[in-house]
């Protein structure tokens, strides 16, 4: 079983999901693929025999709980199964159809402390909303990675609110976010001259020194001001030629008693949550050339116009103001009706980034983008690819100001 996710066929009682890697000191997917050959009611999605925390939306799971299962969506009370849209930013439960197409639900695995275990055991339920018995069961195995290295690199906390690279060998090679391998790989590298540097509301990427990326803490309260929810990942790129390291900078949003000045459910954060950054350095020079983030369940991409790259988190009184306006509110609504196919980028993006290492920039790739706490790629250029796969329109400006051109990860097309 070879493919990038893991199908759960709802009307089957209890069925394997195999195995799958965990990346030490990381965070990885596990993209369920949910299809029912029978019609149900509404189903929730829950994790069983894991562990709770008081305040926290979240599932921990074995030795020590070294293990951390979360999710996105603000789906408190345990995942739906299938949602229909609402406003293009909201979602509703809804019944589970054999007419329906197959959909995606994703969750984020989180490995923490020293111990690596070998293999730990889990059960996903699928039960009544409102509560109830399972109706359908997925047991899968996290393994630890065939060949692991003991010389890892990791981005630890140095001193303060600055994090750097540890001595090591090896790096894992880098894992598409919602496009996810079953295995774990590491190649050799040389340790990078990569530090973060907090300041202030921003977090600084830094290359021997000199900021080559920040991005602009613009919640509230401050997500930085959280240091167990904000944590990095160093991988190996995929080019050719090695010319790149991928940065992975994630943002989670897991207490449910995070403290907001709220009206109602205005100003009140989206939890749990979970967004990330991943930002292209080249090994030469540490320049970021291209980055990436999310925006409504849709991959984005954009090429860096002018160092150092700018991207934010989080939305500030304008951005709000023009979310429950037009500018924002229209990006949702264009990226929640894009029917198109769910596609992975990666192998346009090493082409790109292939083609960059040798500072010729003139192809650029068209955005595609993000979801609850709208992180933003601001100084970036962007193309529209048409169907055969040729660029058709050069745009500048920020992440959001386009409409998305990938579908939506949640959902799958099949072949009638």
């Amino acid at each position: 079983m070879n493919s990038d996710f893991i199908p759960f066929h709802l009307e089957q009682a209890s069925q394997d999901g195999g195995q799958w890697d965990y990346r030490p000191w990381g965070t990885r997917t596990l993209k369920i693929r949910l299809a029912t050959a029978r019609d149900q009611g509404p189903l929730r999605l829950r994790w069983a025999n894991t562990g709770q925390k008081d305040g926290l939306a979240c599932a921990f799971c074995g030795p020590d709980a070294a293990f951390t299962i979360s999710w996105g969506g603000g789906h408190e009370a345990d995942v739906p199964v299938r949602t229909k849209d609402k406003w293009g930013a909201f979602e509703e439960i809804e019944p589970v159809l054999a007419s329906g197409e197959p959909n995606f639900v994703y969750f984020n695995i989180s490995h923490s402390g020293e111990l690596l275990p070998e293999s730990v055991a889990l059960t996903l339920e699928a039960y009544p909303d409102g509560g109830g018995t399972a109706v359908s069961t997925l047991t899968l195995h996290l393994q630890k990675p065939d060949h692991l290295p003991e010389s890892i690199m990791r981005v630890t906390l140095a001193a303060g609110q600055r994090w750097e690279v540890t001595a090591g060998e090896f790096l894992p090679l880098y894992d598409c976010r919602w496009w996810p391998a079953r295995a774990v790989t590491y190649e050799q590298a040389a340790v990078p001259p990569l530090a973060l540097q907090r300041d202030g509301r921003q977090l600084l990427v830094q290359w021997e020194g000199q900021t080559v990326a920040k991005i602009v803490d613009q919640t509230r309260p401050l997500v930085l001001d959280q240091p167990d929810d904000v944590k990095f990942e160093l991988f190996q790129f995929i080019t050719p030629r090695r010319e790149y390291l991928a940065l992975r900078i994630w943002f989670f949003w897991l207490n449910t008693k995070i403290p907001v000045l709220a009206l109602g459910g205005l100003g009140r954060h989206e939890v749990p949550d979970a967004e990330r950054f991943d930002l292209l350095l080249r090994k030469k020079d540490g320049r970021v050339t291209l980055a990436c983030t999310d925006l409504h369940w849709r991959e984005m991409w954009g090429q860096v116009i002018e160092p150092p790259l700018v991207g934010t988190i989080g939305l500030n009184l304008q951005q709000k103001a023009e979310l429950g306006e037009e500018k924002l509110g229209s990006v949702f609504k264009k990226a929640a009706k894009d029917t198109r196919r769910d596609y992975n980028p990666i192998g346009y993006i090493e082409r790109l980034a292939e083609d960059l290492a040798q500072d010729n920039e003139e192809e650029t790739l068209r955005a595609k983008g993000t979801e609850a706490h709208v992180p933003m790629l601001n100084n970036v250029q962007q193309v529209a690819l048409g169907a055969d796969g040729q660029t058709i329109e050069v745009t500048k400006g920020t992440s959001t100001e386009h409409e998305m051109t990938s579908s939506d990860v949640r959902k799958v097309k099949v072949s009638k």
